[in-house]
């Protein structure tokens, strides 16, 4: 399967929403590749499900086929995000440096708006 000429070029995460561990939290919190696939006009269910509808309906709506992974299909993009997103040996400004540079070598603009929630850390 290939990339859909509709992949989506730019996103963003919203720093109170960002959270790490799945797609969505119970918390209503996402990791990177959640607040990617909202961009991409991903509902909830779906994102809780994570690729059970297939990667061709997430792709089709412009999610990259790049970080299309599951257990059964690792990627790198993917497996990238996953480790600078929940890692906890990085500050959240590094994490945030360093998934806008994985996601822009992958032609996609990353930005990051509002503040961090106050409380303890979710990133």
């Amino acid at each position: 399967m290939s990339e859909t000429n509709n992949t989506i070029k730019a996103f963003s995460i919203d720093r109170k929403l960002w959270g790490k561990g799945a797609l969505l939290n119970d918390d209503g919190t996402m990791c990177c590749l959640g607040h990617l696939g909202r961009a991409c006009g991903i509902g909830n269910k779906e994102l809780k499900d994570a690729f059970s509808s297939g990667y061709e309906e997430w792709t089709n709506r412009g999610y990259p086929f790049e970080f299309c992974a599951d257990e059964r299909n690792p990627r790198v993009a993917t497996e990238l995000a996953i480790m600078i997103n929940d890692s906890d040996l990085m500050a959240r400004p590094e994490k945030e440096r360093r998934l806008k540079v994985l996601f822009r070598s992958r032609g996609i603009r990353l930005t990051f708006r509002g503040k961090y929630p106050p409380g303890p850390r979710k990133v």
